[in-house]
């Protein structure tokens, strides 16, 4: 029979091997029903043993083959649980066609000043998991399940991550679980150019399952609405508003209702055939219609206006990191400035590092301090250090833990170690200065206006900026969600500010001016002149085609042009020297400039004025922005390249 005429009902996905995570989970049980409905040969993974081996036996009494099931108890967290599970299949099945990870967890349900990161504070939350927990669940767990599968999957296989899509919209007191699978979401971009570039061609796909009409999701819009002290159904209707599509709800009545588990089932289904074997990289929303952006986005296209930049009175923060010279280059342009730095390191070693580098004066000009975000007495400590000395914090910026290449560069073939501290230093760390820095704003300060925080990305790797962008959407969702939770504290009058971060990513160029491009951004942010409501602010690829200056100017040229435009300056004493540095400065500035010597002539001479007695008068030259001046004297004049400067040689006892 024709494959075209051909029915493929029921025989989807024969002799097709399928490892599910999280199989007994909420959503799981519908997918493991639809996958195994479709001939699947199907490995379910969970965390509780007990719960997967009922659900299997749910399955065999509901007619199930018993044959083309098997459960793996493991944590995908463990990557040692990952191999585990994926040497069983093929022990089992002998092949693995496609992966689905949909494990997970909920987090912490907390607002940003309250996420616990030990044990003892999670106990005292009352939540049971950590931030550090959370992170390895959502995106660490993915991550090992990949890299154990990657060498196994067959030609044409695929990876299928389930994400969220509270993952690209504000999540009020669900940071621990929006920013991993922010992050998740980048690594499948990520993963499926690494792979579908590759021989086998493994694609690698996102499903985005939006509020899913459930208990669970019921208790938690009920705990957010409680949390944020909204009417109850809050937040419910919120993200219903975002829908463009109505369906019969269960009366049968045209409605905006969440989308159902089996929307969910039926997508992964899809995506693990043959039907879709023409989709990478590619994002399905089950949300019913919600019109939420993949990101925030706006290039930066002028460099920073530095005339406007006054730091004096102002107190920066800098946390550095493993690329001393980077950290002092930030540190410097804000210093430049007028700005008080203090700049924090992670490790002493770095301290002392940058210590070396600034000198004798490195104290005086910049204060130097350990702050390692991960531990919470250090953070204190070092916040505690600027109320008492400084009283105040004007700005803050967050550089990279590691230089690019510290966590390798690919995805599927990074080593346990890359993947573990890559998650503590590029997805918990930032969240865990951010609570730290809201907690110290809000008890410690009595701050009239919000600090400036800014997030810095590294520059581009050379190899496609994988792990870049996982940290890049990751910061992304704390910044989201961080401004939502204290715009919402000031509108109910529990503050009288709310803090604006953003973030400059750097990695889409890799020109020599980037590093000083994005430093000075630091400084005009900091200075709280301009206000730019995207959170992320991408370095252009081409500094020079998005400004229209082909290299970084000279500081000084940064701060003239246009300052004196349309005016005219006449300087004494300007042939050379501080005068003729000064006339040059002036045209710079847009000034129509003349400088003035007293001397005897030496260039060639102009003929005198014809009225020896008269007053000398200033008239500009026609079309030049040169000044002429007759005078009753013999005079000289030679005018400059650009016409905007003409020196003369007079006798003072000529001006009257």
């Amino acid at each position: 029979m024709n494959q075209t005429t051909r029915s493929q009902a029921g025989d989807r996905l024969a002799g097709r091997t399928v490892i599910l995570t999280g199989a007994a989970g909420n959503i799981g049980t519908h997918i493991a029903r639809t996958l195994l409905r479709e001939g699947a040969n199907l490995v379910m993974t969970g965390r509780n043993p007990d719960k997967l081996d009922a659900f299997c036996q749910t399955l065999s009494g509901e007619g199930f083959r018993p044959a083309a099931m098997h459960a793996v108890a493991g944590d995908s967290a463990d990557p040692e649980a990952g191999r585990v599970i994926v040497g069983e299949t093929l022990e089992r099945f002998g092949r693995l066609d496609v992966l689905i990870n949909n494990a997970g967890g909920a987090g912490p349900k907390q607002t940003l000043e309250k996420i616990p990161f030990t044990t003892a504070q999670a106990r005292a939350s009352g939540d049971g998991e950590t931030m550090f927990q959370a992170a390895m669940n959502l995106l660490g767990g993915p991550w090992n399940m990949a890299r154990a599968a990657v060498p196994h999957l067959a030609p044409g296989g695929a990876i299928l991550n389930v994400s969220t899509i509270f993952s690209r919209t504000p999540y009020f007191g669900r940071i621990p679980y929006a920013v991993p699978k922010s992050g998740l979401n980048a690594f499948s971009r990520g993963l499926a150019r690494e792979l579908g570039a590759g021989e086998r061609g493994i694609r690698v796909n996102t499903v985005f399952p939006g509020p899913i009409e459930s208990e669970r999701i019921d208790t938690v819009f009920r705990a957010m609405d409680s949390l944020q002290k909204l009417e109850p159904g809050s937040t419910a209707a919120g993200f219903k508003g975002l829908m463009l599509n109505r369906r019969p709800d269960a009366d049968g009545n045209m409605n905006f209702i969440y989308p159902r588990p089996a929307d969910v089932a039926n997508t992964l289904l899809w995506l693990s055939t043959p039907e879709a074997d023409a989709f990478s990289g590619h994002a399905f929303e089950v949300t019913n219609g919600m019109q939420v952006p993949a990101q925030s986005r706006s290039k930066l296209v002028s460099w920073p206006d530095n005339r406007l930049v006054d730091l004096r009175d102002r107190v920066v923060m800098i946390l550095g990191g493993a690329d001393i010279d980077e950290a002092l280059a930030f540190a410097g342009r804000n210093r430049d400035r007028g700005a008080t730095v203090m700049l924090a390191f992670r490790s002493l070693e770095e301290i002392g590092q940058a210590r070396a580098r600034l000198g004798n004066d490195a104290e005086r000009r910049v204060k130097l301090t350990h702050l390692d975000p991960l531990r919470e007495e250090s953070v204190d400590r070092a916040f505690q250090f600027v109320e008492d000395h400084f009283g105040r914090l004007d700005g803050g910026i967050v550089l990279p833990g590691k230089r690019n290449g510290e966590h390798g560069h690919s995805r599927s073939t990074a080593t346990d170690q890359e993947v573990a501290t890559f998650v503590d230093n590029e997805i918990v760390a930032p969240v865990a200065f951010a609570a730290a820095l809201a907690r110290s704003l809000g008890r410690r300060m009595n701050l009239e206006r919000a600090p400036a925080i800014t997030f810095v990305t590294n520059s581009d790797d050379g190899h496609g900026n994988r792990l870049n962008d996982i940290k890049r959407a990751a910061v992304e969702e704390l910044i989201r969600t961080w401004r939502h939770e204290e715009e919402h504290a000031c509108q109910r009058g529990e503050r009288r500010w709310s803090s604006r971060p953003n973030q400059i990513v750097r990695f889409d160029n890799n020109e020599p001016d980037n590093l000083a491009f994005a430093a000075d951004w630091t400084a005009t942010l900091n200075n709280r002149v301009r206000r730019m409501d995207p959170i992320n602010l991408w370095v252009p690829k081409s500094i020079r085609r998005a400004t229209g200056k082909s290299a970084m100017p000279y500081s000084i040229q940064r701060v003239l042009p246009g300052l004196h435009q349309g005016k005219v300056a006449v300087t004494t004493g300007g042939s050379l020297g501080i005068g003729l540095q000064l006339g040059r400065y002036l045209a710079m500035a847009g000034a129509r400039v003349l400088l003035m010597r007293a001397a005897r002539p030496s260039l060639p001479r102009r003929a005198p004025a014809s009225s020896p007695s008269s007053r000398p008068s200033v008239t500009p030259t026609a079309n030049t922005g040169c000044i002429s001046l007759p005078v009753s004297m013999l005079v000289t004049s030679n005018s400059c390249s650009s016409c905007s400067i003409i020196l003369w040689k007079f006798s003072v006892r000529s001006i009257t």
